[in-house]
């Protein structure tokens, strides 16, 4: 919360059901911009103005926000350097991104059968589980995608 200020033009990549941008622009006072694929808000978020956009062409002018978060969402997508470009463009000189991601890491070099068995299934199940609660596709699993710069850590970096 101590990255967004009041008054902080923010875009929010990735709505979902709308809970986390809603309270970060209840507790920051920040313009919140709210942005997804589909509109999978819940019926106390309802009234919670977002629009449908792609990650890689936001609706948005160059170098118009201070703020640009994507929480939990690269791991959903393939390419992830194209939403990343986005965010950039979209960022005023000295925006901020802030990135929170919970992979698993792709190749799991473990001896034992045993272990790499359970390392397989705690993968599927954390797969699963993500695609239950965000209301996904069955279609996706989310943590297929490789993630070749984070591994499961909140990051904030700084654009100029």
């Amino acid at each position: 919360m101590e990255k967004i200020k009041r008054g902080d033009a923010v875009a929010y990549i990735g709505t979902g059901s709308g809970h986390v941008p809603q309270f970060i622009e209840e507790q920051t006072g920040a313009k919140i911009f709210k942005f997804d694929l589909a509109n999978l808000r819940t019926p106390d978020t309802k009234d919670n103005k977002f629009a449908l956009a792609n990650a890689r062409h936001l609706p948005l002018a160059d170098s118009s926000l201070d703020v640009v978060c994507l929480f939990d969402v690269l791991h959903h997508t393939k390419n992830q350097e194209q939403i990343l470009s986005e965010a950039r463009r979209v960022l005023r000189p000295g925006g901020k991104l802030l990135l929170l991601e919970d992979t698993l890491p792709e190749e799991i070099n473990i001896a034992s059968g045993v272990k790499k068995t359970k390392a397989k299934a705690k993968k599927w199940l954390v797969g699963k589980m993500d695609d239950l609660f965000n209301l996904q596709s069955k279609s996706v699993n989310p943590h297929n995608f490789i993630m070749r710069f984070l591994t499961g850590k909140l990051c904030f970096t700084k654009l100029a």
